[in-house]
């Protein structure tokens, strides 16, 4: 396995604040005791290098929303310089009947047993759960396989679940397609931004431009977000892809920060009630049941299924992914084909 230096070591606990005990630098008090623990019964099992990444996955989990996505460039660069073989060991552990791999991990590496609560041995693999969707997803969730989306949308007694209706890969370029063709210009973008995203419909439809921030680190340039007023006048932030990026700057006309960024020959902005219609307009044309615009902002989690097998659910569950920016932002980071190919040409 490559190992990172010393140095490298120190720069990145300093950037985790935190020393190779796993106590702040600030307070000397432990930064995070159970992860720390955790990590340390880890560390003799597997190794350092083992060990400093499940520190990164600890970190991602306990820091607030908006401080972890500095530290997912972090854990993305020290994960593609340690490829982790131990990975596959990990799963491959002798396991009993009815036993998951997630049960004999802990039970193997943490040394728990059957006396532990449920609760215990699930938060000791939270981190290593969400460590393993960086790594390789193949690999962590190989025994799940993708689950098409039936002919009619599921129903629960009178209440459609939108929430587990996705589109697959090629439905979701059909939809990008179909819309450039069909709608105006600005319900195009709408919907690509909304399905590429996880917006809700009225997030999509107040999206300002001076809500917009675009970042730098150093000489490199940093994922831009959106800051989006969310459900219940909360802001949110929202990575946005840089061909997604260009493609906006492409179509600015007003250079207003308070100018919506789709908005109409007027200036307002389309109601949700607009991206709703635009949405079902599309899926009528794609001969699929209307009630699926209402699972659009659902639609991200299919963009990580590209030459994978994986089940969305599966991957939002075992990855430990709680938010859609979150796993919009690690699928583009593994992302090989530029969006811009998909969608970069004026309709």
């Amino acid at each position: 396995r490559t190992t990172l230096s010393d140095r490298a070591v120190e720069r990145l606990l300093r950037r985790l604040d935190c020393d190779r005990k796993g106590n702040s630098l600030r307070t000397g008090q432990p930064a995070w005791p159970g992860s720390w623990t955790i990590a340390r019964d880890l560390c003799e099992h597997l190794g350092a290098e083992f060990l400093l990444m499940h520190i990164v996955a600890a970190w991602l989990e306990r820091r607030a929303e908006t401080t972890r996505r500095t530290y997912y460039y972090l854990a993305r660069t020290l994960l593609a310089a340690l490829r982790v073989a131990a990975v596959a060991d990990l799963i491959d552990l002798p396991q009993e009947a009815g036993l998951t791999w997630q049960r004999a991990y802990a039970r193997e590496v943490l040394r728990t047993d059957r006396r532990r609560a449920p609760r215990t041995v699930n938060a000791a693999t939270a981190a290593l759960n969400s460590l393993l969707a960086f790594v390789d997803g193949d690999l962590a969730l190989r025994k799940h396989r993708w689950v098409p989306i039936p002919a009619v949308p599921v129903t629960t007694g009178r209440h459609v679940d939108r929430e587990g209706v996705v589109l697959t890969p090629e439905q979701l370029v059909l939809f990008w397609t179909t819309a450039a063709a069909h709608l105006p210009r600005r319900g195009f973008l709408c919907l690509v931004i909304a399905s590429l995203h996880g917006l809700r419909e009225h997030e999509a439809a107040n999206l300002r431009w001076g809500n917009f921030r675009a970042r730098r680190w150093g000489q490199r340039p940093a994922p831009s977000v959106w800051n989006v007023v969310g459900k219940g006048r909360k802001p949110r932030t929202v990575h946005v892809h840089p061909s997604v990026v260009a493609l906006l700057e492409r179509e600015r006309v007003d250079q207003d920060p308070d100018a919506f960024v789709f908005a109409d020959d007027r200036g307002a902005a389309p109601t949700s009630e607009q991206v709703s219609r635009w949405a079902k307009a599309v899926f009528r044309l794609m001969d699929l049941p209307e009630a699926y615009a209402h699972a659009l902002r659902a639609t991200w989690v299919t963009l990580a299924h590209e030459n994978r097998e994986n089940s969305s659910a599966d991957i939002q569950g075992a990855g430990g992914w709680k938010r859609a920016e979150t796993m919009n932002e690690h699928y583009f980071k593994r992302r090989k084909v530029p969006l811009v190919r998909l969608f970069g040409k004026r309709a």
